[in-house]
């Protein structure tokens, strides 16, 4: 995907901003914790303190909109989905990461919280439900995929076979830690 404008829904300290802008983006962030916030703007990013529906932007005025660990904490997901999708250009991107409710690690809880994840996670996805989610919101999936449990693979001393056997069935079955996914607005 070539450069364009890009929307960061809950840029931090503007990381991710950074590393878009040096690639050749046009970026916005959008953060409401304000210390986060100021850390952001005295690096010289467009920083919106405000919830995604409040921040008033065009119709289409980004090319990708990305949401790493964001989409889980939204209470009303349908009004905020609306308003991803209106501000996405029409040939836009979605980028979303995700915690996993079918990851690996959730099955070795114990007790009554065994299937539960933070208390301000207001929804939860599996590589199942995600794209049935979008597609309910007009945005239809590009690519989607687990992550790995262990990122061994640059290290020579981890490349025992055991690692190797364990990560490759955590990524065959879907149940990596996290949901990445790529979605086309429709």
């Amino acid at each position: 995907m070539p450069p364009g404008r890009l929307l960061d829904v809950g840029c931090a300290i503007g990381t991710e901003l950074r590393v878009a802008q040096e690639r050749g983006w046009k970026v916005t962030g959008i953060e409401l914790a304000e210390s986060s916030v100021r850390i952001a703007r005295q690096a010289g990013f467009e920083v919106h303190a405000v919830p995604l529906i409040e921040a008033g932007f065009r119709t289409r005025a980004f090319d990708l909109i990305t949401m790493n660990h964001v989409l889980e904490h939204v209470a009303h997901t349908p009004v905020f989905m609306r308003e991803a999708h209106r501000t996405l250009a029409d040939d836009g991107v979605l980028f979303l990461s995700l915690p996993n409710v079918h990851a690996w690690k959730f099955y070795f809880r114990r007790g009554a919280y065994a299937w539960t994840f933070h208390e301000d996670h207001y929804i939860h996805f599996s590589i199942e439900t995600l794209p049935k989610f979008l597609q309910r919101h007009k945005f239809q999936v590009i690519e989607i995929s687990t992550s790995r449990w262990l990122d061994f693979h640059d290290r020579p001393e981890n490349h025992s076979s055991l690692f190797q056997a364990i990560n490759n069935a955590i990524e065959r079955l879907n149940m990596g830690i996290e949901i990445f996914c790529l979605a086309r607005k429709m």
